[in-house]
């Protein structure tokens, strides 16, 4: 939402649309869970088109989280950041339109007419590397398919869109979720820490090391976490939709899933 047409105010973030399109309004503001705030009054544009603003709810941590996409008061795109597929609709619903010509495939166009130049080619490099998207002018982007397959010694598993952990001997989770755990609507968004808190703070005393990693399905919902004091994580060039995770020099790997690291302090 901060990458399309969201934008910090203080401790919140606002985002309009026209009035025409209040039910995706609406949506949104389901999608923000415990931190959505309410709609405003409505407004009409430089353009001259009503328009209604909503906004979440003021939070220190919804700032906290927010600046990363600032620098100097302008929006950026920082090359770490992580955009899961439901964000990447988001941006495509914000800033998005679909281009059609008789001659070539359907394509999309994302207008990122407010950000600098190197946040364009971050936005694009997490295309490619987080999502396997080229804008056709990438000799390095990605050509296989959406199929996984497996090597088990010498047996094969072929998988395609699942969420898939591969732990290094000697990694165990700390805890593993179970449905009965899990009372919650949300996105997958990785700002909303407060949509899974509930469901960590249960298993708190689990955690025996500084830092928890909450490994979640693309739809957010949380499968397991691991516990260290050294994590840290990158994206593998080699591996589509994978990312790779660090624990006390333990690898995990996670395709197609999302991931929060929280510092233990955090969970009450």
């Amino acid at each position: 939402m901060v990458i399309g047409d969201g934008s910090l105010d203080k401790n919140s973030v606002e985002f309009s649309h026209k009035k025409e399109h209040f039910e995706y309004i609406k949506y949104i503001l389901k999608l923000c869970g415990r931190i959505a705030g309410n709609v405003q009054k409505e407004r009409i544009s430089g353009y001259g088109t009503t328009i209604i603003p909503a906004r979440t709810i003021s939070d220190i941590s919804i700032s906290n989280f927010a600046k990363n996409f600032y620098i100097g008061g302008k929006k950026i795109i920082p090359k770490n950041a992580i955009i899961s597929p439901l964000a990447l609709a988001i941006i495509y619903m914000d800033d998005g339109s679909l281009m059609k010509s008789e001659n070539q495939q359907d394509r999309c166009t994302i207008a990122l007419n407010d950000y600098d130049y190197q946040s364009v080619m971050n936005f694009k490099e997490i295309l490619q590397l987080q999502h396997g998207i080229s804008d056709g002018s990438t000799s390095t982007a990605y050509s296989l398919s959406s199929v996984v397959t497996i090597n088990v010694d010498g047996k094969q598993i072929q998988s395609c869109g699942d969420t898939v952990i591969f732990e290094e001997s000697g990694l165990k989770p700390d805890a593993e979720f179970q449905l009965s755990d899990i009372e919650s609507t949300s996105s997958g968004k990785f700002s909303e820490n407060t949509i899974i808190s509930g469901i960590v703070n249960d298993y708190k005393n689990f955690f025996g090391k500084g830092q928890v990693v909450v490994i979640q399905s693309q739809l957010g919902v949380p499968i397991c976490a691991y516990s260290g004091d050294d994590v840290y994580w990158e994206v593998r060039n080699d591996l589509p939709k994978t990312t790779k995770l660090m624990i006390d020099g333990k690898a995990l790997y996670i395709h197609r899933a999302n991931f929060q690291i929280i510092d233990k302090d955090l969970i009450d």
